[in-house]
């Protein structure tokens, strides 16, 4: 049998941040992080794309990402560099 590895720890924040892709942007809040992705909470109406870049408002880095799986208002994104 195979182990299933061990999620990483998600830590709770209440951060404001910024997406953006191709000149779109849209604000939106960090729910949640780990070390290996994030969950995001936008407005209903926004659609985030599938690969983009996260700024947060307190450190001011910038994380390339990919959209895992969309929600009603919230978004879950992994971390990842592109090629």
């Amino acid at each position: 049998m195979t182990a299933v590895p061990a999620r990483p720890h998600r830590q709770s924040v209440s951060r404001s941040a910024v997406i953006s892709h191709d000149g779109w942007m849209t604000g939106c809040s960090v729910a949640d992080i780990s070390v290996g992705g994030a969950r995001l909470l936008v407005s209903g109406s926004v659609t985030v794309p599938d690969q983009f870049e996260l700024q947060t408002s307190l450190s001011g880095n910038l994380r390339r990402c990919r959209t895992v799986w969309r929600e009603e208002g919230q978004v879950g994104v992994e971390f990842v560099d592109w090629v």
